[in-house]
């Protein structure tokens, strides 16, 4: 555990009232869970969405949310060249073929908001666009055209409890067109370096990742979709690509840089579809009754310095 006690000469901030902070290590949500119910933690990040109901409906306890910042995806790599995702009609028809609401309900138990722009809601420059919306009639077209049923495609994704259950959810959609996806779960740090590894070599065809970028719309796009980008998990190389993202970081004119982040959305979302936006998860903590001063933070920048509970 880490343990941090009160500052009492602080005169950068006012001294809270809580003497002693205490944060504890426990990775199983459930462990968590019973820690809490048993009187052992007075707060737990991360409660599983199964728990959710408790929570709210407990008469000792409470569940505390926010809409995270975090982009949750559907990836391809680009730059396999066996792989029949370099086709960007085959990445458009997963697209289409994907029912993000039911993943929603099958990953956070609906606690979540489904994604039609590749760039977070709280952002500035954010433009609400339609998308690609669900289209399973269309996709099975393009299924047929290119001859995708009986298809075997191989997906890795960390260990994560709701990459896991957004997989499964995606096996089973892709299952009804006739396409089997066959699942690696891994660490995350193993599955980051994995995918920045190089992609024509890595094996790796289709991927689940987030990506979490502060309120800066450059970052938004330059980490994970330039092609200098170190989080370019898809390998985009489009010098096109890259001329608007470096164009719109110089732009002054906030009209214009507004059109080209608006055009960058468009193309990526709806054109290039290097990955596929499925939702920006809600943010949780379970909590007792009492606490209060625990401020969950859209970027994952979460606070506690006045958290206390009040008896």
């Amino acid at each position: 555990y880490v343990s941090l006690k009160r500052f009492e000469d602080s005169t950068l901030y006012p001294v809270p009232n809580t003497q002693r902070l205490k944060f504890r290590m426990i990775p199983e949500a459930s462990a968590r869970m019973i820690a809490l119910e048993n009187g052992e933690v007075d707060v737990i990040m991360s409660p599983s969405a199964t728990d959710y109901a408790r929570l709210s409906e407990s008469d000792d306890l409470q569940l505390l949310t926010e809409t995270g910042r975090t982009q949750h995806f559907v990836g391809f790599n680009l730059q396999n060249p066996d792989f029949i995702g370099t086709n960007p009609e085959f990445r458009k028809a997963v697209a289409m073929a994907i029912n993000k609401e039911e993943m929603v309900i099958a990953a956070w138990d609906g606690y979540a908001q489904v994604s039609t722009s590749m760039m977070c809601r709280d952002m500035g420059y954010y433009a609400d666009i339609k998308g690609i919306p669900y289209d399973p009639e269309g996709a099975q077209a393009i299924f047929d055209k290119l001859n995708c049923s009986g298809m075997t495609i191989h997906l890795v994704t960390s260990d994560a409890s709701h990459r896991v259950k957004m997989a499964e959810n995606f096996q089973s959609q892709m299952a009804k067109y006739g396409i089997t996806i066959t699942v690696e779960y891994m660490q995350n740090s193993a599955l980051t370096e994995l995918n920045t590894s190089d992609g024509t070599t890595s094996g790796v065809e289709m991927y689940i990742a987030s990506w979490t970028p502060g309120k800066n719309a450059d970052y938004m796009f330059r980490n994970p979709i330039h092609s200098q980008g170190g989080r370019n998990y898809s390998h985009l190389s489009d010098p096109e690509i890259d001329a608007l993202i470096d164009a719109a970081a110089g732009e002054t004119d906030t009209a214009k840089r507004a059109e080209m982040y608006l055009e960058l959305q468009e193309k990526l979302t709806c054109d290039i579809i290097p990955w596929i936006p499925i939702a920006q998860n809600t943010l949780t903590l379970g909590a007792a009754k009492g606490v209060t001063g625990a401020l969950l933070h859209p970027g994952l920048v979460h606070q506690f310095k006045n958290v206390e509970r009040l008896i």
